[in-house]
């Protein structure tokens, strides 16, 4: 624990004059007379004390000289400093730490003046401050206390003195998503802020905090109403809100937007357990049949509340049973598709059927008709209109086995996309989780597909060695012709 004010008070063996931390800067002004003057061991153990990651400076000067500690030479011109000073001269110290963002951790020197300092910002001003801090800290703001023991956490911000060990909770970055999709903040890019980053959790340790507790709450009520709204935007420092999408926006000042107890509980409620969308979009219609008027706006309350609560009870009811019809129509889809899917397998195989046929009837033509001796086939010239027909035969038979793949294969795009369009027509409705569990993943498809690539590759192997023989057979006929 390092308190800068009592540390410099028993240097200085004074108060001081004035004293104030920023952001990013501690000053604290002093008054003292020579005797006052710290040595140098005590000036070199004070700046010592002050955390490594900030720069500490202290300056004394009489009016007309300065000399700053720590700067070059410094203890020499301390000392012809202090030499030519009259006892009844005033001395000026001035104290000075710029601190510095280090492992999204800020120190804090005085945690009553920083409350100070936050408390009397404007709100655009704070939203330009944390926005700032989350950019340079990551999804997490850590501000070590120096001077108080004690702590106090919101989801993403902490004030403590001692290590911050944060809870498991939904990433930031979800957060913000879940908010853009449920909502339209138009200055989301410029302020992406959410009101659990100022919704303070678990007990406040220590005192110190209740202007920070009350700031934080006012946020927290005023970036609810922002997100509860269809859509909102900030523009000179009000809130412009518009809860129904066919009606006009409103504009509210900030400071009638920070105290309602309600707001901030339903959009816990929204943005818990999923289906935020949904449950946004209830909200609002609750809020534009009981808000009518502007004002009625800031007087949100449990009523208001519990009837959007019940509403959505309602919906998912109906939901609930739309779903169920709705998977079954899936189901139906996917075994028609599959079966259809299967029936490709079937026209391989009655394609082929019809070319064996062929081949059969054709062979027994040519016996019955005398138009080959089998028995002296080796040795008998064949007529070139016999080897002709054969080689038209044939070539009649690959073209055959060539369309029937082009066309199975085609027939196979068209069912794919067809089930494709399926599942892409849920989309709206149901998000990507459920569109796999109600299409069982695909596994029937992907079922159909292998009985249909395995018993295509074994017709089109029977076939090919099929075409091969007639190949031969016309080879033979046409060698003995020669």
């Amino acid at each position: 624990m390092f308190n800068i004010i009592d540390r410099a008070n028993n240097m200085l063996k004074t108060t001081p004059s004035v004293y104030r931390e920023i952001l990013y800067e501690f000053i604290a002004e002093y008054k003292i007379g020579k005797k006052d003057i710290p040595n140098i061991e005590e000036l070199l153990a004070f700046t010592g004390d002050v955390p490594e990651v900030d720069v500490a400076s202290v300056t004394l000067s009489d009016g007309t000289t300065s000399v700053p500690v720590n700067a070059a030479a410094w203890t020499e011109a301390l000392e012809g400093f202090v030499n030519n000073l009259y006892e009844s001269d005033e001395i000026s110290v001035s104290i000075r730490i710029d601190k510095r963002v280090h492992d999204g951790v800020l120190d804090v020197y005085n945690l009553s003046s920083f409350s100070g300092f936050l408390k009397g910002r404007s709100y655009t001003q704070l939203f330009d401050i944390f926005t700032q801090l989350f950019k340079s800290c990551g999804n997490r703001i850590v501000f070590h206390l120096l001077d108080t023991n004690g702590s106090l956490r919101t989801g993403n911000i902490a004030f403590s003195d001692n290590n911050v060990e944060w809870q498991v909770t939904i990433p930031r970055h979800e957060q913000l998503k879940n908010c853009e999709d449920a909502s339209v903040f138009l200055d989301r890019a410029k302020y992406p802020l959410l009101p659990q980053d100022f919704a303070v959790i678990g007990p406040i340790e220590g005192s110190g905090f209740g202007d920070i507790s009350e700031l934080f709450e006012k946020l927290r009520c005023i970036w609810s109403y922002l997100y509860l709204a269809n859509s909102a935007y900030i523009a000179n420092e009000k809130a412009i809100l518009q809860f129904d999408p066919a009606g006009v926006a409103e504009e509210y000042e900030f400071g009638d937007l920070d105290n309602n107890a309600f707001v901030p509980q339903i959009y816990d409620w929204i943005f818990k357990d999923g289906g935020c969308i949904d449950k946004a979009s209830i909200a609002r219609k609750i809020i534009n049949v009981y808000c009518r008027r502007k004002i009625a706006i800031l007087t949100i309350d449990e009523k208001i509340f519990n009837s959007i609560k019940s509403d959505y009870v309602i919906y998912q009811k109906n939901h609930a049973e739309q779903y169920i019809d709705m998977k079954n129509k899936i189901s139906e889809c996917i075994v028609d598709s599959a079966k259809q899917m299967q029936e490709l397998s079937h026209d391989v195989a009655e394609a082929f059927r019809n070319n064996f046929v062929a081949v059969i009837v054709f062979l027994m033509t040519v016996l019955l008709t005398d138009s080959i001796d089998f028995s002296q086939f080796l040795g008998k010239t064949v007529s070139s209109n016999v080897t002709a027909v054969c080689f038209i035969f044939t070539l009649c038979s690959i073209l055959y086995l060539v369309t029937t793949i082009i066309m199975g294969n085609q027939k196979w795009k068209w069912l794919e996309q067809s089930y494709e369009d399926l599942k892409a027509n849920y989309k709206r409705t149901l998000d990507d989780q459920d569109i796999e569990e109600a299409f069982s993943h695909d596994q029937l498809i992907k079922t159909a597909k292998d009985q249909f690539n395995k018993l295509r590759c074994q017709m089109i192997g029977v076939w090919v060695t099929m075409i091969v023989g007639l190949c031969v057979f016309t080879g033979i006929l046409y060698v003995n012709g020669s």
